[in-house]
């Protein structure tokens, strides 16, 4: 089958001047691999948010009200006891220092403070104690957290250290700042180790060094040139981003491998009398392999654009960019490798006669007519039993559970919470009409603060006056400015709801008990109301559920429609929905019965797997569709297809599936959880590939005689 007529003349051209071709490429990807060395993490909560979501739009009043909310709590061990004289002396040199780091606006020393009021800040037993450095509002707060951060730790270092002490650092801007991290040390793993599995495998896979290089360079290119464009766009690259480069690596690699194959194989039927017959080989082979490539990377493209129906933005970018990134890919792979096999002689290896590869592909193809009952029994089991698994899937996220167990972070947070108590604050806005210091309103707020802290998910409840008229004779250390916890009118009080850390599910509950002891207590649905941060990480989990859902029927939609013109058949057409949806099933199922929650990451598997899982799909239906139109019979094209396909479909999913399995070992659970079931999604997809989809093909069909044989 010659390739389509526009796509063969490009090939063409690029063969006959494949160094000005390639000079054309670098130039035109040189911005964007530019850029990509400059790509810097950002996972504050506006990337989080689309822009305009009403939930921070309340996020942003509440700071326009009550100022920021962002703080850094620094606790440590204080062995002589936190109140005594030589202890509040050294807590007040460290908050003398940390006032003089630009970025901070205000600093509360445990120590200094009453005993009254220093309740989270010094332990029970006197033995540990706490600052808080409240950040200062400003736009650029983004790119100067981690300098702010980073300060802070050295002022309190500098003072603990020669006292053999160590500062533990939290709060949800240090939190911030390890995932950004976090994000960093991810990426660069991630495509260390990809590469390393990548490179073994094509080298067992195509066994030609050569061949080897050819197949990682387009990629390669792809993969930071997705990453530039990401960074020209002003963007964040997010914890979910991280994962970005290595996806569109493993993806592009793919084409790379079966234009790598066909090239072999049309070598290997038609040796070369000369390079210009070599040339055309190549312009042939690249072009015949890229009618199908072009709608692996639509459908995958599909399968990540759909991703833009998420209300999380971090997600809606992963999706745009991805998508981008895998079209690019595909016109960067097939324009490198129609230039590279031009210029470069590839030899296909010498045949290994009777491979245990392609003894089994061959052995399974023979059988195939035998098999049909077994198949489809089988795979119906399988889906009962993935479905029901599926049916148990909750949704819900935890922030600081996406670092590492033995992360920094994680082990300063524990340990706060374990000396200090909850330092967790959920901010509640309390209103009334006739203002905060009403009679009645300060009795009910009494009853209702008396309620709050009766719960046992509530450690302690702070506001505003609780320390009116008071003075702790130590200059700042008591905060004198109420007009971070009363607003200008002063009729809504803002009052803290010291909690543990713990999920958004967990956060939700909290609130609403709070919300439903305030009506309780004030006998108004209106006067108390969860706010600050954490409603807004409440919000992700219900995006999470919306995008998992939408996404999932959005790309389902669109990459069979992009199917459909190069299937053209409905037999077909049920057959691919058949053998690509149950691989998502599968990965549902087992989401459900390990209890992997639906969070941040996992909630794109759905869509991202389907675009993905469709690839082997669609080089198989390419070739069934030609071998039918040579007049061969249903059964006989799906078992000639096993032969001809079957060892690049094999090659590159182990591929995608080494690809996406490397992600295993990211520091962030979720992406971890990702790539596992990414994985097993891409190696069940090719066994659906290979064991269900000829069986659906051929059901109904009359098996010839011929189909039983082995081709030559």
């Amino acid at each position: 089958m010659e390739p389509p007529r526009a796509i063969a003349t490009v090939a063409s051209a690029i063969c006959r001047r494949p160094i000005t071709a390639l000079l054309v490429l670098l130039v035109a990807l040189a911005p964007l691999l530019v850029a990509a060395g400059r790509v810097r993490p950002n996972n504050s909560l506006d990337a989080w948010f689309v822009e305009g979501d009403p939930a921070l739009a309340r996020y942003h009043a509440f700071l326009r009200e009550f100022g920021n909310d962002e703080a850094i709590l620094i606790g440590y061990e204080t062995p002589d006891g936190a109140r005594s004289p030589s202890e509040v002396d050294v807590q007040l040199r460290i908050a003398a220092r940390l006032d003089r780091v630009d970025g901070i606006e205000r600093v509360l020393a445990g120590s200094a403070m009453l005993a009254g009021l220093s309740e989270g800040l010094v332990a029970k037993d006197g033995r540990a104690t706490a600052l808080v450095a409240w950040l200062t509002v400003r736009p650029d707060i983004e790119q100067v957290r981690g300098r702010v951060i980073d300060e802070a730790r050295a002022a309190a270092a500098a003072e603990l250290t020669p006292l053999g002490r160590t500062p533990h650092l939290v709060g949800n801007g240090v939190l911030y700042d390890g995932l950004n991290r976090q994000t960093m040390k991810d990426s660069g793993v991630f495509l260390t180790l990809a590469l390393v599995a990548m490179v073994i495998l094509l080298a067992i896979g195509l066994r030609n060094w050569r061949a080897v290089i050819l197949a990682l360079v387009a990629p390669l290119l792809s993969a930071f040139a997705g990453m530039g464009i990401l960074e020209l766009s002003g963007r964040p690259f997010t914890v979910v981003g991280s994962a970005l480069p290595t996806l569109i690596l493993v993806v592009a690699l793919s084409d790379a491998i079966h234009a790598l194959l066909h090239y072999e194989h049309v070598r290997r039927l038609h040796p070369p009398a000369n390079a210009a017959e070599r040339r055309n080989q190549a312009a042939s082979a690249v072009g015949w392999v890229a009618v199908p490539c072009l709608f692996t990377a639509l459908t995958t493209a599909a399968g990540f654009a759909s991703l833009v129906t998420s209300k999380i933005a971090l997600v809606r970018d992963f999706g745009v960019f991805a998508a981008a990134g895998m079209l690019l890919a595909w016109v960067v792979t097939l324009v490198f490798l129609t230039a590279a096999l031009a210029l470069w002689d590839v030899r296909p290896p010498e045949r290994r006669a009777n491979g245990m590869l392609e003894r089994m592909i061959d052995g399974y193809a023979a059988r195939l007519p035998s098999l049909r009952r077994p198949v489809l029994i089988g795979t119906i089991i399988i889906a009962i039993v993935m479905g029901i698994g599926a049916a148990r899937i909750h949704a819900d996220t935890d922030t600081i559970g996406l670092l590492p167990a033995k992360h920094e972070v994680r082990r300063d947070s524990e340990w706060l919470e374990q000396r200090l108590g909850a330092y967790t604050p959920l901010e509640m806005r309390v209103t009334s009409p006739a203002g905060i210091m009403d009679t009645t309103f300060l009795r009910q707020l009494r009853a209702w603060r008396a309620r709050a802290e009766a719960l046992p998910e509530v450690e302690r409840t702070f506001s505003a006056l609780d320390v009116r008229g008071l003075s702790s004779g130590v200059g700042d250390a008591v905060p004198t400015d109420e007009s971070s916890y009363v607003s200008a009118d002063e009729k809504t009080l803002r009052v803290s709801a010291y909690v543990p850390m713990t999920t958004a599910n967990g956060f939700a509950r909290i609130a609403a008990a709070l919300e439903r002891e305030g009506v309780a207590a004030f006998g108004r649905a209106d006067a108390v109301e969860a706010s600050g941060y954490l409603p807004l990480y409440v919000r992700i989990v219900q995006y999470i559920v919306r995008s998992t859902v939408v996404g999932f029927g959005t790309a389902s939609v669109i990459v069979f429609a992009l199917m459909f013109p190069l299937v053209r058949s409905v037999r077909g057409m049920v057959a691919a929905m058949v053998v690509n949806l149950l691989p998502v099933l599968l990965v549902f199922g087992l989401m459900g019965w390990s209890g992997i929650p639906l969070d941040i990451a996992t909630a794109t598997v759905g869509a991202i797997v389907l675009g993905i899982v469709v690839d082997d799909t669609i080089h198989f239906l390419h070739r069934y569709q030609v071998a039918l139109r040579a007049g061969t019979s249903s059964t006989a094209a799906a078992t000639e297809t096993i032969r001809q396909a079957g060892r690049g479909m094999i090659l590159t999913s182990a591929v995608l599936g080494s690809g996406f399995a490397v992600m295993i070992a990211a520091g962030t659970k979720s992406i971890s959880y990702f790539g596992l079931l990414a994985a097993l999604a891409v190696l069940s997809a090719v066994a659906c590939d290979l064991l269900l989809l000829p069986v659906l093909l051929s059901i109904g069909q009359r098996v010839p005689e011929s189909a039983t044989e082995p081709a030559t």
